[in-house]
């Protein structure tokens, strides 16, 4: 009897150790690191009620960073009369793909008796 208490506990102990292990894997590969994100800057006119003039002030590599220098450049600008400005942090859209050029033509320039090509 007393072989059978030990068995099963053992039986016990082993299980709980494989649980407590498939869920420690679980949870640590589940979790995808976030994508990495970046801000851009910008400052927009509006005149009336309408939009005049945007600029780009720059780029950051996370939202505060971003705030921090968009502070900094408001502080710096003053607007003409008339003019109201607002400036705002954007998340950066994705990147284009690649595009690739076509190739360029090996014929000579036209009008020049194949002095040159393009």
């Amino acid at each position: 009897m007393t072989r059978l208490i030990h068995n099963l506990t053992g039986l016990l102990f082993g299980l709980t150790i494989a649980a407590l292990l498939a869920l420690w894997y679980v949870s640590a590969h589940s979790a995808e690191p976030p994508p990495k994100q970046t801000y851009i800057g910008v400052v927009v006119a509006y005149q009336n009620g309408e939009v005049v003039a945007s600029e780009s002030i720059g780029y950051a590599a996370n939202q505060a960073d971003c705030m921090k220098g968009v502070q900094s450049v408001m502080v710096e600008v003053t607007p003409k009369p008339g003019i109201s400005l607002a400036a705002l942090c954007t998340p950066a859209p994705p990147a284009p793909p690649a595009a690739t050029m076509p190739p360029q033509s090996k014929d000579p320039v036209p009008g020049h008796k194949g002095e040159g090509s393009v």
